[in-house]
């Protein structure tokens, strides 16, 4: 049951006067349109399945976690030869898969096959679990003015939010190294000392515009 409350943003803080001044460079680009009907929203587990050369040697030690950049390959191989393309999915690099079209079934379980260069191979499970489908109806009337109405289109607008940043985010992670919401990149990167590089990187995050002093959407 759903119960009626306000949603009203915070209001900023003061400004301060400590510290020294800085200059920040930002670009900012306005999304005049996002994605129309529903979005559907699936945790994301990974584990290994089994290793090609098991190592007797490490019997017993707890796995290693699988890197990330491995994992990021894991569900591309997962879009291009179980959803052979037809299904694209956006991966946030943790556990947590987004869709703009429903997966076959609410939940999925499937072993992947990653090759390396040597000739080696391992095999990954992959499960895929359906936690919502979000209508998106809550951003869209965010961005018209009207305010989340109760706690159920407050948790869609934040999912909403959260599908955006997931989205803008994925072609440049899997192009450069992504770490959160920052992208950055080894080329031009400045050479310190201890062995340490200065690399040139960018912070990417989708924020709400249209937000008047006292926190309320402003539908402009």
């Amino acid at each position: 049951m759903s119960t009626n409350i306000t949603f009203t943003l915070p209001k900023r803080p003061a400004v301060g006067v400590r510290g020294r001044v800085v200059v920040v460079r930002t670009n900012y680009y306005e999304i005049d349109q996002v994605p129309k009907g529903p979005h559907y929203h699936y945790d994301c587990k990974i584990t290994d399945k089994v290793p090609t050369v098991p190592n007797p040697g490490k019997a017993g030690k707890a796995a290693k976690p699988i890197p990330k950049a491995k994992v990021s390959r894991i569900v591309q191989q997962y879009v291009e030869r179980v959803l052979q393309s037809k299904i694209r999915v956006v991966y946030d690099g943790k556990n947590n898969v987004y869709s703009h079209a429903k997966l076959p079934q609410d939940k999925l379980v499937t072993e992947v096959t990653l090759e390396s260069p040597g000739g080696s191979s391992d095999v990954y499970k992959i499960v895929l679990e359906l936690v919502n489908t979000n209508p998106m109806d809550a951003l869209n009337n965010y961005l018209r003015g009207v305010p989340p109405a109760d706690r159920d289109q407050v948790a869609q607008f934040a999912s909403s939010v959260n599908y955006l940043n997931v989205l803008l985010r994925h072609w440049p992670a899997q192009q450069y190294i992504a770490s959160g919401k920052n992208i950055y990149r080894s080329q031009g990167a400045t050479r310190m000392s201890s062995g340490l590089d200065v690399w040139q990187g960018v912070f990417q995050s989708a924020r709400l515009g249209g937000v008047g002093m006292d926190g309320r959407p402003t539908g402009e």
